[in-house]
């Protein structure tokens, strides 16, 4: 997702907290444009469904697929279209093919499942409500991380207003975004990892998005934000305090746009937009855990 440029980290007492993984091998996608990903046998009657965020992959979204494996949920984690190829892959989608994507997935796992939950990280949260929108009961729970409804993060520049400008000109089809400091994270150690990661055909995230995604991005945002009275399944929001890139109005329209009867919420205090790597990712993988346990 589109990153801050040139702003130094908020303050903070914290000391950072470690690497990701060694040895993690990350999903790639053959053709790139499609739905291929990670997937493990059938162990519970309960699936859950990951998303990753837009530029990213399901390497986001490991260590929340590891906590839930471990509590007994099937895990399905796709690879969305447009990513773990080349970022020029994503100039040719439009929102609504990551929409029906990510209801394709749906399909095929309650074919299987007796229940659904779904969960996303930055565009990955926007599909799962999405999901929720469109299949209404048929989603037991969905569990938005990092939404983005808005792009009014601290670290945006002040540019981003001029988006629904931008898209009657050259730049919608030849700008690119680079991503920058901090690149979504405000641990140190986890920071420097994804940094060396990233390249324009990266299987982790890419180094830049295209400006055009950014603008397809916000038209399915202001598709979510409009139908949100359609969800009715429990929610449990989670969002970071400092997120960068979209601040605690996601979370706040939400709750009071969706019409679910059991809606619960977790403001982070030590993480930056992608919060499933950063120094609170195992408070973010108990808290979902523990909220699918509850509502099954």
């Amino acid at each position: 997702m589109m990153e801050p440029s040139g702003q130094p980290d908020a303050p903070t007492q914290h000391a950072p907290t470690g690497n990701l993984e060694a040895g993690t091998r990350w999903p790639a996608s053959p053709r790139g444009d499609g739905l291929s990903g990670v997937r493990i046998r059938k162990t519970s009657e309960h699936a859950v469904l990951l998303f990753h965020g837009l530029g990213g992959s399901p390497a986001e979204m490991l260590y929340l697929r590891r906590t839930l494996q471990r509590k007994g949920f099937h895990v399905e984690l796709p690879v969305l279209p447009g990513h773990c190829a080349h970022y020029s892959q994503l100039r040719k989608l439009k929102w609504q093919d990551f929409a029906s994507a990510a209801q394709a997935e749906f399909e095929k796992v309650s074919a299987r499942y007796s229940t659904v939950s779904v969960s996303g990280l930055c565009m990955g949260a926007v599909l799962a409500l999405y999901l929720g929108i469109r299949n209404g009961c048929r989603i037991k729970s969905i569990c938005p991380i990092s939404t983005t409804l808005h792009f009014d993060g601290w670290g945006l520049p002040w540019t981003t207003c001029l988006i629904p400008y931008a898209v009657y000109t050259p730049l919608y089809f030849l700008y690119n975004v680079k991503e920058s400091h901090p690149y979504g994270v405000k641990d140190e150690n986890i920071r420097r990892w994804i940094k060396s990661k990233m390249c324009a055909s990266s299987k982790t995230h890419y180094s830049k998005i295209p400006f055009r995604s950014i603008c397809e991005m916000r038209q399915m945002n202001h598709y979510v934000r409009k139908h949100l009275d359609k969800i009715t399944a429990p929610i449990c929001a989670i969002h970071p305090l400092d997120d960068e890139v979209s601040s605690l109005r996601s979370l706040k329209d939400i709750q009071a746009g969706a019409s679910s009867r059991v809606f619960e919420s977790l403001i982070l205090e030590d993480s930056y937009h992608l919060a499933t790597v950063d120094r609170e990712k195992a408070l973010v993988a108990g808290t979902i855990a523990d909220f699918l346990e509850r509502i099954q």
